[in-house]
């Protein structure tokens, strides 16, 4: 078997670390959670680069659920 190589590696890494990397709180009533722009410059990077890997990746959906979850229009 060959070893994963280059940036699909790390791509295929960012996509599997989604779930600890934006907690969903597992109750009732998530669609009513307030939405609010992250303040802290190191969380915000991570954002970035995972919705670039979920562009490059050709998940939208994904994307634009977390884009519009984590980075609301003010």
């Amino acid at each position: 078997m060959r070893a994963l190589e280059g940036p699909g590696l790390s791509l295929l890494c960012l996509v599997l670390a989604l779930p600890a990397l934006l907690p969903v709180p597992a109750v009732r009533g998530v669609a009513e959670t307030p939405t609010y722009p992250w303040r802290d410059a190191e969380t915000g990077e991570r954002l970035v680069r995972l919705l670039q890997a979920l562009r490059v990746a050709r998940m939208p959906g994904l994307e634009r659920s977390v884009r519009e979850r984590f980075l609301p229009v003010h």
